[in-house]
């Protein structure tokens, strides 16, 4: 019929979509590369996620292909959470196509949208918000048997080597990351413990003592941003006690204890505080 220059109306066609995914119940959702999935940037997939998602009863899987799965379990571990979840932060389904334009402007009408200034459009905004939560949603379901599995690796006793210690602390790091993204507290206060044996045992190494300071930093960051302040403070006091017992020179990871904990203080009133450890941080910084 294409041939044939013969098109179906598009509501026929919506509305035979709308049926064939209601009456299958299932849809499954393929992301490859995984960090730039060509699924979200379809506007026909994106329409069939929408449509799956507001039917009752439909079950919606997002599958890696196993070159992909790789990948992003490899992603995962050597550079963390922050990364895999940076990926699904900028999608923008008003940048999805078609390969006829009509059927982008029906989609868009069906979605709800106007075709014109998409990127000022609260509810282009509110859809694509829905989307990259369902699939952070994916993300941390699927990190987290994996972040489990490697973090065995650093449950198994503490050792003098500062190079196998870092690598203990860096596994940590990402799993802590992830269950702290997750609100997960129960599993992060589990690794933190964990992360200060590891740095106290170690403590003689400057390197480790500074690597686990910074991870406590970034914890106590992602306190901070849960509301959590007074978890907060324990995580950046205790950075600062491997700082000290370390001996640790000033470098980038102590200036940003500094900056944060001058945060922290301005945050709570107390400016002249605040402007104490800023300017510490400032002269840490000028000197390293």
């Amino acid at each position: 019929r294409k041939a044939r220059q013969e098109w179906e109306p598009f509501t026929s066609f919506r509305d035979a979509f709308e049926l064939r995914v209601r009456s299958i119940g299932h849809v499954l959702a393929l992301l490859t590369p995984w960090e730039r999935p060509i699924y979200v940037s379809r506007m026909w997939c994106v329409f069939e996620l929408y449509t799956a998602v507001h039917l009752e009863r439909t079950r919606v899987d997002i599958l890696l292909p196993e070159v992909e799965e790789q990948r992003f379990t490899t992603a995962l571990e050597h550079e963390g959470i922050f990364q895999v979840i940076e990926a699904f932060g900028s999608i923008e389904l008003q940048k999805a196509r078609t390969s006829c334009p009509e059927d982008r402007h029906h989609i868009l009408h069906c979605l709800g949208l106007q075709s014109a200034d998409l990127d000022c459009s609260p509810a282009c905004k509110e859809l694509n918000t829905k989307l990259v939560c369902m699939l952070r949603d994916w993300l941390l379901s699927t990190a987290t048997p994996i972040c489990e599995r490697y973090l065995a690796n650093a449950w198994t006793g503490c050792t003098a080597n500062p190079r196998q210690v870092r690598q203990q602390l860096r596994y940590c790091s990402n799993a802590l990351h992830l269950f702290s993204y997750a609100s997960h507290w129960k599993q992060s206060c589990k690794i933190l413990a964990k992360v200060g044996q590891l740095a106290w045992h170690s403590c003689s190494s400057v390197s480790v003592a500074s690597d686990a300071a910074e991870m406590l930093r970034r914890s106590g960051t992602i306190h901070l941003m849960h509301g959590r302040t007074r978890a907060a403070q324990r995580m950046f006091d205790e950075a600062q006690r491997l700082f000290r017992r370390a001996k640790v020179p000033g470098n980038a990871n102590s200036a940003a204890l500094l900056k944060t904990l001058g945060f922290v203080r301005g945050s709570a009133g107390r400016l002249s505080d605040e402007m104490r450890y800023y300017r510490r941080a400032q002269a840490v910084y000028q000197a390293a």
